[in-house]
């Protein structure tokens, strides 16, 4: 009953408890009357008995183990779940609690202060100086608009990474000019076209979580057709990517 799985919880639930329980010690009792039959049986030199006794426990875990907890469970406690297994799901509670000893957790008072002082500043530079202010859907939509560059390229979303750049470790975002093959002009949506010719993107886009330009773009890190920049991308040829799925 531990590993049941028939109620809200895993483990045992309410009818469970009340009909799988009861069930189980009704076909208990049930195998002892069948193994004295079997003794009887083999006195009395009689064969119909054992036949019966052994349809009699068919028929017996079939009523009492399978229809009577599922009975139980469709008639009792589905039309009131929540309080025929509250109990059940508290101590689900409890004891997942114990299990990974959160109910030992002690909440301790943290006194924040609401500007950091300079020492505080001074000891956390690096944390500081990569504090994102990006937000990487304005900053996908800028990706798409000047750095797409063809037609069937897309970026379909913007991740955040961290590099050494310049020997200091710099938080960026970036993301990967993917092949988009259904923007294709459906003229060129041609078998040849889409598992042939166009078969994978190429290079990224990658700048600052917190840079901008004079025009306020992004400053592009990683940038263009083949890519140039900051990094070397040996292969920036993209086969497999979130957008790549034809094959």
């Amino acid at each position: 009953l531990v590993f049941s799985t028939r109620g809200v919880i895993f483990g045992a639930s309410y009818a469970d408890m009340h009909a799988k329980l009861p069930a189980q010690w009704i076909l208990l009792a049930v195998v002892l009357i069948c193994m004295g039959v079997f003794v009887v049986s083999v006195l009395r030199r009689n064969l119909r008995w054992p036949l019966y006794s052994i349809g009699g426990w068919i028929v017996a875990a079939i009523i009492v183990g399978g229809i009577f907890p599922a009975v139980v469970q469709r008639f009792q406690v589905e039309p009131n779940e929540l309080a025929r297994e509250r109990p059940y799901i508290e101590y689900n509670i409890q004891f997942t609690r114990e299990a990974f000893a959160l109910d030992r957790v002690e909440e301790q008072p943290f006194p924040a202060e609401e500007a950091p002082s300079l020492q505080d500043v001074a000891q956390n530079e690096v944390t500081i100086n990569n504090i994102r202010l990006w937000d990487s859907r304005p900053l996908k939509d800028t990706y798409n608009h000047v750095q797409s560059i063809r037609l069937y390229y897309d970026f379909h979303d913007v991740d955040t990474d961290r590099y050494i750049i310049d020997g200091e470790y710099r938080q960026v975002m970036l993301s990967a000019r993917e092949l988009s093959a259904e923007r294709l002009p459906v003229q060129a949506q041609t078998w040849v076209n889409r598992k042939l010719q166009f078969t994978h993107g190429y290079g990224l886009a990658l700048s600052p979580v917190n840079e901008v330009t004079a025009e306020g773009l992004p400053v592009l890190l990683v940038k263009d057709i083949p890519p140039v920049g900051d990094f070397n991308v040996e292969r920036p040829e993209i086969y497999f990517g979130e957008k790549t799925n034809d094959y």
